[in-house]
């Protein structure tokens, strides 16, 4: 991977899932020193503890994940045709996470923190349906 003004901590594929094991060639671009590192990133590892959270009980747990303002829906960080890797994490926490078979949540964008009192409405109107059945 080319040196390229990307986050250290995140390639430019975050559709791509990666095992702590997953390894590649880096060579420093200043030093020119080549070393294996790891490519298991904080995007990896937040949908394997998201996996582990949603199954921690027989019918899962309901998870609601809430994106904010425009920076959850940028793509300038990843290749072209990669969907905004904020908001595919948060949708993927909410509606994947755990696999088929567990009550999912679900994922809100609110684009101003004025129309977050409308996502929790909802929310807060989704707990209540589910908690009445």
């Amino acid at each position: 991977m080319p040196y390229d003004n990307n986050p250290w901590c995140r390639d430019r594929k975050p559709s791509v899932r990666h095992a702590e094991t997953d390894t590649m060639e880096y060579t420093n671009p200043i030093s020119g020193v080549t070393k294996t590192i790891s490519i298991y990133d904080p995007d990896d590892y937040a949908r394997d503890v998201a996996d582990d959270l949603a199954t921690l009980t027989a019918d899962g747990v309901t998870i609601y994940t809430v994106g904010l303002g425009a920076p959850v829906q940028s793509t300038t960080t990843v290749d072209a045709g990669e969907d905004p890797p904020a908001e595919a994490l948060l949708e993927y926490v909410a509606e994947e996470a755990g696999g088929t078979g567990i009550a999912h949540g679900r994922y809100f964008y609110a684009q101003t923190g004025s129309a977050l009192a409308d996502v929790f409405e909802l929310i807060a109107s989704n707990i209540a349906t589910r908690i009445s059945q």
